[in-house]
């Protein structure tokens, strides 16, 4: 039984400074193959839900959407995505048609930020729910054939700064996988009393050269809170903590450094997105409050539902109402219990 939980904010104090957060964080999900995937951490200040077991190794939990209930599948990598849990390393993982993404970080050495993936088709062929979160020695070894990591030297620089610095508790970011081996990665900073949310985008020009990583837009924003990075088409979104959305369209020239984003949820004071769901299978991103939902472009148009979609703080929790906005955006009934 879902609890109601009322999307409110609250304070945390990271790295010594105030920190605004929602009570409960948005549910992050996606949508693939007739599944809904949560990926979630047991520290709190990941900004995810928590989920029974220690460590911040990168977990996928899957439920297929035509089943009323249960855990399909527990899948651990073997990658660390918080390696200290006293930091505030935020988890950021997406999901596209082939292959599964999310941000390593380790505090030593000059790799400390990598993004990793794996193939989408070993998740799929797990078809049967693991009796433990842990991976055999068998199904490791198939991960590490096909793990892909991509170095980020400007990330680190970018990202590390910020965080070495006072205002590194407000320091937050997020990926988005954009091409085979390409990515985007948006890192949002306090500045002259606003914050500053900048792109890097990474390129590499030939097989084997090393991945670059250059700066490719700055705006500016009134939020300071976490964030979460969309897309439709070349348009960019973002949804903060608080529920808000906001808008970054792609131009035909660059445009000015610290342009303002367009608030497009206007609503969110009342009705904060309570939950994201990105559906790959159709390539777009859906917003749920707790009775309206609407796919994340500009402009928004919202639907109504009669879900009562709240914010979980535990993950087998998210994975359910993840489950349930499935089936709202693809018209399929809910599963009668047997």
């Amino acid at each position: 039984m879902l609890r109601t939980i009322q999307a409110v904010t609250a304070t945390i104090f990271l790295a010594g400074h105030a920190v605004p957060v929602a009570a409960e964080p948005i549910i992050r999900a996606v949508l693939v193959d007739g599944n809904a995937y949560v990926s979630p951490l047991l520290n709190i200040r990941s900004g995810e839900p928590n989920w029974e077991e220690t460590g911040g190794n990168f977990t996928l939990l899957s439920q297929p959407l035509n089943a009323p209930q249960g855990l399909q599948v527990k899948l651990k990598l073997t990658d660390v995505v918080e390696a200290q849990t006293n930091m505030s390393i935020l988890h950021r993982w997406q999901v596209d048609k082939d292959r599964v993404h999310f941000l390593s970080y380790h505090p030593f050495g000059d790799a400390a930020f990598n993004i990793v993936s794996y193939p989408l088709d070993i998740v799929r062929n797990l078809g049967k729910a693991s009796t433990s979160i842990k991976e055999t020695a068998d199904r490791k070894q198939k991960f590490d054939q096909t793990r892909i990591s991509v170095h980020s030297p400007m990330l680190i620089r970018t990202v590390s700064r910020s965080l070495n610095s006072w205002n590194a508790g407000f320091v937050v970011y997020d990926i988005l996988p954009v091409a085979q081996n390409q990515y985007e990665c948006y890192v949002s900073a306090p500045e002259d009393g606003q914050n500053r949310i900048t792109r890097l985008i990474s390129s590499r020009t030939k097989k084997d050269v090393r991945i670059e990583w250059s700066e490719d837009g700055v705006w500016s924003a009134k939020f300071g809170s976490r964030f979460y990075s969309t897309s439709n088409g070349d348009d960019r979104f973002f949804i903060n903590e608080e529920g808000n959305v906001y808008f970054a369209p792609r131009e035909a020239k660059p445009a000015k450094a610290g342009k303002p984003l367009k608030e497009l949820w206007l609503d969110w004071k009342i009705k904060p997105v309570n939950a994201l769901i990105h559906d790959v299978d159709n390539a777009k991103w859906y917003a749920f409050t707790k009775d309206q939902y609407f796919e994340v472009k500009d402009p928004i148009k919202p639907l109504s539902h009669k879900l009562n979609i709240v914010r979980a703080d535990k993950a087998t929790e998210a994975l359910e109402i993840a489950a349930k906005c499935g089936r709202v955006i693809r018209g399929l009934p809910e599963p009668k219990v047997k």
